[in-house]
């Protein structure tokens, strides 16, 4: 069996002596036989070839297949998990269960969770027409007012997200025992520990 580039290699060969030699009023021979020869021989390589990719594409949809389902039996698996978790904690709630319980192998205990931002909806932000020259071009745009003035670029599309520090908020929240308006403190959820 050649290698591709050794046929390729062979029929280009063969094609120029047979080019040369009709140019030079010679018989061709037996290369019109070789050049035959050898554009079977590429027919068959790039069949060969086919089936192997079209073997891969099957593969590579079967991949995805099996993918997708190990993500939803993952999925499935964390949500019982999840329910599991509850359940226990709402024991320890429920019975008043202080310390952690134990059986020789495991020890689960209720600890509290640390305390998190929340943060109400917000309005999204007025917006103000403002003139954006864009590669010498001219464009009237919705600019957030809380912009004192526009970014400079050379890009059409610009994109803005309003996002809170919670980390900042809580900090506050500690020092101060306040939070700014829309946003809320929750300290008093509960996660179970299994060791």
């Amino acid at each position: 069996m050649f290698r591709l580039y050794e046929l390729t290699e062979r029929k280009a060969r063969a094609e120029e002596l047979y080019l040369e030699r009709v140019l030079d009023g010679l018989d061709p021979g037996d290369l019109s036989e070789l050049i035959a020869e050898t554009e079977a021989d590429l027919a068959t390589e790039i069949i060969q070839l086919a089936r192997v990719k079209k073997n891969l594409d099957t593969a590579v949809e079967a991949t995805e297949t099996e993918e997708k389902r190990l993500r939803e039996k993952r999925k499935r698996m964390e949500a019982a998990a999840d329910r599991v978790r509850d359940r226990i904690l709402g024991i320890f709630l429920d019975g008043q269960i202080e310390g952690p319980v134990r059986d020789g192998v495991l020890t689960v205990s209720m600890r509290r969770k640390p305390p998190r931002v929340e943060v109400d909806k917000l309005d999204v932000p007025m917006m103000t027409e403002a003139a954006l020259l864009l590669n010498g071009r001219s464009f009237k745009v919705d600019v957030p007012v809380y912009f004192t003035e526009l970014p400079d670029t050379r890009y059409l599309r610009v994109k803005v997200d309003i996002d809170v520090s919670k980390d900042q908020v809580k900090d506050d929240w500690k020092s101060t025992g306040t939070t700014p308006p829309a946003m809320h403190i929750i300290n008093n959820e509960h996660t179970v520990v299994i060791r």
